[in-house]
């Protein structure tokens, strides 16, 4: 039964942590936990915040999945509502660690989500996460830095991301902290710890 209690408001959000938020606490309301597999679900909710979760461009709405997501994994994590409150869920105890995928724009899906979201090993690991939050993202004025996503350069994000394939050869991705993870890199990163 669903009471007024439960109904949704009209509102706005400028990040994607207050979309992640919001959505958990309404979910969380109702009784539903947050049911990754019901398309219908994402893409009502979708359709219903799409004024505030779209940023007109020259490209349009852009890619269907940001909207109605698709059955796997693949399609989830750019999903304008449903990504968010994935990484809200798997971080939910160490939120200021996903800065990089939560503190930024709402209708933004982004370079750092779709490289870091895009294969849930990575995601939902809290170190290597935190790490690009630290390396990439500037928590005093809530913005990306400059040149972490540069394809070619050192120390950018597809290198991180290149290192850490290295890395899971031999370790325990899950069970490194943030700091041992930093102290990993190569000096290549340095002039993104700053």
């Amino acid at each position: 039964m669903v009471t007024d209690s439960h109904l949704l408001e009209e509102r706005t959000f400028d990040t994607r942590f207050e979309v992640a938020e919001f959505v958990d606490a309404i979910l969380s309301a109702a009784g539903v936990k947050a049911a990754f597999t019901d398309t219908g679900l994402w893409a009502w909710l979708a359709c219903y915040f799409f004024p505030t979760l779209y940023a007109p461009d020259a490209k349009g709405p852009g890619k269907p999945d940001y909207w109605i997501p698709e059955q796997s994994w693949k399609g989830y994590y750019r999903h304008r509502i449903a990504g968010p409150l994935g990484v809200y869920v798997a971080h939910r105890d160490h939120l200021a660690d996903a800065a990089i995928l939560l503190k930024t724009p709402a209708s933004v899906h982004g370079e750092y989500s779709e490289q870091l979201a895009s294969r849930q090993e990575r995601v939902t690991s809290r170190a290597v996460v935190g790490v690009a939050t630290t390396l990439y993202f500037n928590k005093a004025s809530g913005t990306v830095k400059k040149g972490g996503q540069s394809r070619k350069k050192p120390g950018t994000l597809l290198r991180y991301l290149g290192f850490l394939d290295q890395l899971d050869l031999t370790y325990d991705l899950y069970s490194v902290t943030v700091d041992e993870l930093l102290a990993l890199l190569p000096p290549e990163f340095d002039r993104f710890k700053k």
